[in-house]
């Protein structure tokens, strides 16, 4: 289990090139390890042999949650960027010219006006070009990143709601194609439910990549039970449950019109995610879920705000004390210290420096990853410039706890190699 594990986490540190940051201000005892781009699958074998060994006992045993973003299929699926660009360049290449009052051109008006574009950049649109010509096109792209969510939800006169998010991101060719193959991290992951180690899965992807690794692991054997719906969640148990709270693709594309739906991208959808009837018992799951067992998550930066207001209402019904008997991280991207009242968070000495790209993680959040001090009234002050790159959030092998060592569990580890 441990080399399966290995695998993965230094396989996707390597892919996001992400750094974490320690909870001390001091030097970290382990700061001589390799950062996160160059960490080998044997050196990450080293530190859960070693610092994070009760967090892998944990795992062996069974006792965390996983909770998937779109960063475990950088690589295999679009990342935002890519969506952006197909959903500009589709809504461009559908304008009538002859049509003044053409729906596409409101369309594109409406989403190019999500970017802001400054009147010089506005004058520069060439709707002849293709967006990939465009002079600004960078820009552009670089400010619809964190908001994705609201240009999803431009609407086209005549069309469907989702027409933006079903045809402009092509979800069928896209994230459903059945001839993209799973990478490491979903057949690492296959693996560990197999091993019985990953009963526990919540994921924001709508692709099917962890399905498809544990159908090829098993030759079709069905042991990985998918929930999108609340029905989904009475089907029979196997090895491991993966609940799509933001839906699935593959299924869409096979029953389009019970699963469509259930694709959460759209601003619209992301706010009323929690509020909705028909999520009612997947939120109930994952709250069971988030309150039961610590979570790990692996390529989610948590940005939706639904994400965050769900934690922060698991964190409500029972929070998870601090420190704990297993290693508590935040993975970041900045190169500065984060700024948090009664605490000092470091980056570790030696990790690459990414830009940012994702400010302002809720509070509330952190809260219930870390519970890191009490606040002095409902909530405690925003951390100032926590930023992640892209949707990822990937679990790092040089972050340090706030307590130093952490003691090996008592119980012996069943690791196999």
């Amino acid at each position: 289990m441990a080399f399966y594990l290995a695998v993965s986490l230094s396989s996707r540190a390597r892919h996001a090139h992400l750094r974490t940051i320690s909870i001390r201000a001091s030097k970290p005892k382990y700061a001589s390890c390799a950062s996160a781009s160059t960490i080998s699958v044997r050196q990450t074998l080293e530190i859960l042999d070693g610092p994070f060994r009760s967090l892998a006992t944990g795992i062996a045993e069974d006792q965390y949650a996983f909770w998937l973003g779109s960063g475990i299929s950088f690589g295999r699926v679009d990342g935002l960027k890519h969506i952006i660009v197909r959903v500009i360049e589709f809504l461009r290449q559908q304008i009538d010219p002859a049509n003044p009052n053409c729906p596409y051109n409101v369309a594109l008006k409406r989403a190019l006006g999500l970017a802001p574009l400054s009147a010089d950049e506005w004058a520069r649109v060439d709707l002849t070009l293709g967006f990939a010509a465009w002079p600004d096109q960078a820009a552009i792209v670089a400010r619809l990143t964190n908001n994705y969510a609201r240009l999803l939800d431009v609407t086209v006169a005549g069309k469907a709601d989702d027409y933006l998010l079903w045809d402009g991101v092509g979800v069928p060719a896209t994230f459903a194609n059945p001839a993209i193959k799973p990478d490491v991290e979903h057949l690492c992951m296959g693996v560990l439910v197999l091993e019985g180690s990953a009963s526990s899965i919540a994921t924001a992807n709508w692709d099917g990549l962890v399905e498809k690794a544990v159908a090829e692991l098993t030759g079709g054997v069905p042991k990985l039970v998918v929930c999108v719906r609340a029905e989904d969640l009475r089907q029979p148990e196997l090895a491991g449950q993966i609940i799509k709270f933001h839906g699935c693709a593959v299924l869409a594309v096979a029953d389009e019109g019970t699963y469509r739906p259930f694709l959460v991208g759209r601003y619209s959808q992301i706010n009323r995610w929690a509020a909705a009837p028909e999520n009612q018992a997947v939120i109930n799951r994952l709250l069971d879920i988030a309150v039961s067992k610590p979570t790990i998550m692996m390529g989610l930066s948590a940005q939706d705000s639904n994400i965050q207001a769900f934690f922060a209402k698991a964190k409500s019904v029972m929070r998870w004390p601090w420190p704990g008997n297993r290693p508590s991280f935040v993975p970041g991207g900045t190169s500065r210290p984060i700024k948090h009242p009664g605490w000092n968070l470091q980056p570790p000495i030696g990790s690459p420096t990414r830009e940012a790209a994702t400010e302002n993680l809720s509070t509330s959040l952190l809260d219930h990853f870390m519970n890191m001090g009490q606040a002095p009234g409902p909530r405690m002050p925003r951390i100032k410039k926590l930023v992640l790159r892209d949707p990822v959030g990937v679990l790092s092998s040089c972050c340090i706890t706030s307590s130093g060592h952490t003691a090996p569990s008592a119980t012996r580890c069943r690791f196999r190699l």
